[in-house]
C-alpha cells in the first residue's frame, strides 16, 4: 500500500467518475485516509468533522458545489496537498446527473423525488441541473456561490486557470489513461479497477432528439470551452509523462482487471 505523503483534495463534480476515483485512491492508499464530505446536505457530518482535523495527510473528497462551510473548515488544513479533479463531455455528464437523480432510489431517499421528463428538467432551477456546472465548481472550488445563477466569462478564465494549477486533471472519456496517469503522478501501483455509481442505463447524447441535445449545449457553452481546454492540458501531460505510462497502461488494459459495474440504489 502507498504511503500518503500530503493531502489530496479532489474536487468532484457531479457524474464525472468520481464515486470510481475515490474507491481507487482508498485502495491505494487505505480507507483510513479518506475523508469524504457528505454526500448530500442532509446527511450526518459527524464523520467528517471527526476526522478532518487528523494531522495526517488525508484524501479530501466530495462535491463542491454544496456544504461550503465543509469546504472552508477543510481548507484550513495546513498540510501540503495537490489538487485534482476530472472532466467529462459536457452533454453526457448532464444526462448522466439528470438520469441519476431522476432513478436512484438512494437520492429519492435521502433528498426526496424528482419526477420531471428531460425537457421540463432544462428550465427548472434544481441547483444539481443547472448548466455549465463544471465551470461553476471550477472556478469556486468550494467557495460559497448560488449553483443557479448563470455562469459568466470571469468565471471560465477562473475556472482555466484553477486547472492549469491542479496537480492532476483526468477526463472521464479516456478514463484508462487517465487512472494511469493518475497513479503516474502520485506514485502508486494501480489496484484492481471497479466503476462504482454507474448509470446502468441512460440515453447518451446520440439518442436522445437533436433539439434537446442543442438546448444541453446552449445551457452548457462554457463547459465546452472547459472541457476543450481540459483535454488538451491532458493530453499534453501524457505526452510529458511518455514512456514512463506504458506498464502502467498496460498493466490496466491487457490485464484479467475486470470493470464491474454496480449501481448505487
Amino acid at each position: 500500500m502507498a504511503t500518503l505523503n500530503k493531502d489530496i483534495f479532489f474536487y468532484h463534480v457531479m457524474k464525472t467518475a468520481g464515486t470510481t476515483v475515490v474507491r481507487l485512491l482508498e485502495q491505494a492508499y487505505g480507507t483510513d485516509a479518506s475523508c469524504p464530505l457528505p454526500t448530500h446536505e442532509n446527511a450526518d457530518p459527524h464523520p467528517f468533522l471527526g476526522k478532518v482535523s487528523s494531522p495526517t495527510p488525508l484524501i479530501i473528497s466530495g462535491h463542491p458545489d454544496q456544504l461550503f462551510d465543509l469546504w472552508k473548515l477543510a481548507e484550513q488544513r495546513s498540510l501540503p496537498r495537490a489538487k485534482m479533479t476530472f472532466l467529462r463531455h459536457p452533454v453526457d455528464r448532464y444526462l448522466s446527473c439528470y438520469y441519476f437523480i431522476r432513478r436512484s432510489h438512494y437520492v429519492q431517499k435521502h433528498v426526496g423525488s424528482f419526477d420531471l421528463d428531460l425537457e421540463e428538467a432544462l428550465s427548472c432551477d434544481d441547483r444539481r441541473l443547472a448548466g455549465n456546472m463544471m465551470t461553476k465548481v471550477l472556478s469556486s472550488l468550494g467557495t460559497a456561490r448560488d449553483y443557479r445563477e448563470p455562469a459568466t466569462k470571469q468565471d471560465l478564465l477562473q475556472a482555466v486557470k484553477n486547472l492549469k494549477a491542479m496537480d492532476f486533471i483526468g477526463v472521464v472519456e479516456e478514463f484508462d489513461l487517465s487512472y494511469a496517469l493518475l497513479a503516474h503522478e502520485f506514485g502508486f501501483v494501480p489496484p484492481c479497477v471497479t466503476k462504482w455509481n454507474v448509470n446502468a442505463k441512460y440515453e447518451g447524447r446520440n439518442e436522445i432528439s437533436p433539439k434537446l441535445e442543442r438546448q444541453i449545449r446552449i445551457m452548457n457553452l462554457f463547459d465546452y470551452e472547459l472541457y476543450q481546454f481540459a483535454v488538451e492540458l491532458f493530453r499534453a501531460r501524457v505526452v510529458e509523462a511518455g514512456e514512463r505510462l506504458t506498464s502502467m497502461l498496460a498493466q490496466i488494459t491487457t490485464s484479467d482487471l475486470v470493470y464491474m459495474v454496480k449501481q448505487q440504489t
